[in-house]
């Protein structure tokens, strides 16, 4: 099997970061890229400029993952999501030291469309959010992946 092209790759990761800043301010919560920086210089990929949760702002950072890379194949074949939850409990690991000041949540895809479960869950809150503000029942339909 090959590993999807770069290209391709590169434009599936873009579009993931393009979804969630074009839903967050949907949300009323306003949303930034440049953001807070961990120790090391890094910093995650999105945060909200209006308190997200208990007063605190929501920081993301996304990852996607190519279903058919070598490196995840073998976990992929013996458990649906697997990639995907370890992806996200990697970003939970990077992005420790933000916990308590923000409320960070990993986002990780696949790229033949299994997300993880805290991606689900947050997607689905800002549905949710979107669906109060703006009254449209049918927010998340075309971005959601429950009806798989």
């Amino acid at each position: 099997m090959k590993d999807l092209s770069l290209p391709a790759f590169l434009a599936f990761v873009h579009s993931v970061h393009r979804l969630i800043l074009e839903i967050v301010p949907d949300a009323d919560l306003g949303a930034i890229t440049e953001v807070v920086k961990r120790a090391d210089g890094k910093r995650p990929d999105g945060m909200t400029m209006i308190p997200f949760w208990h007063g605190k702002a929501l920081v993301w950072g996304a990852t996607v993952l190519d279903t058919v890379a070598v490196s995840h194949i073998v976990g992929s074949t013996a458990q649906a999501g697997r990639a995907a939850r370890e992806a996200e409990d990697k970003k939970l690991r990077t992005y420790a030291e933000l916990e308590g000041q923000y409320l960070f949540v990993p986002l990780a895809f696949k790229t033949f469309g299994t997300w993880g479960a805290q991606s689900k869950r947050l997607i689905a809150e800002i549905g949710r959010r979107i669906t109060n503000q703006t009254g449209k029942k049918r927010t998340t339909d075309f971005f959601t992946t429950d009806q798989y």
